[in-house]
């Protein structure tokens, strides 16, 4: 089995421009009250529901917590289309970045005073409700990559192969 692992949010950067209006920042400690309060987050494909579901806080297949970086999440990545796709895409690395759906509770906001800049929200407090890997983010620093059993074995198998191989020729 795989396991998905990055950084939904990362605290403290600027975001690319939202709908080209904002740049948004997410504030150390802003889903602390929402993941204090067991809110059930999801993990889904480019924030897809259904079909694309990868894992549920509620059911213990992802694990979603704050560090000094940010958002980090871990995703039990289901032997489902969606979860064999995705890992595979991740491990080929097409699909490199994380994101998250939120709303926001508390936000300050900084208004541009020239002609050519952009207004800043700086979210403090958010209800948290999906992260998800995608191709194109909002914060470019969200990561996102997987590992499995399946790769360290055939890590592992090469190497042997390798020293083998060494040994057949007297290295």
């Amino acid at each position: 089995p795989a396991t998905l692992f990055g950084y939904a949010a990362v605290f403290n950067v600027r975001s690319k421009p939202i709908w080209g209006q904002f740049i948004e920042i997410i504030r150390a400690g802003a889903f602390r009250a929402s993941l204090e309060r067991g809110d059930d987050v999801v993990c889904v494909v480019e924030h897809g529901g259904g079909l694309q579901l990868l894992g549920r806080r509620s059911s213990e297949t992802l694990k979603v917590w704050e560090d000094e970086k940010g958002l980090r999440y871990e995703c039990e990545v289901p032997d489902t289309t969606a979860g064999n796709d995705v890992s595979k895409l991740i491990g080929r690395k097409d699909i490199r970045s994380s994101s998250f759906a939120f709303r926001a509770r508390k936000d300050e906001w900084t208004w541009a005073t020239a002609k050519g800049e952009l207004d800043v929200r700086t979210v403090i407090e958010a209800d948290l409700f999906d992260v998800s890997p995608v191709v194109n983010p909002a914060y470019v620093e969200a990561s996102v990559g997987v590992r499995s059993l399946d790769s360290y074995e055939e890590a592992k198998a090469a190497r042997d192969a390798a020293m083998t191989k060494a040994l057949d020729f007297g290295f």
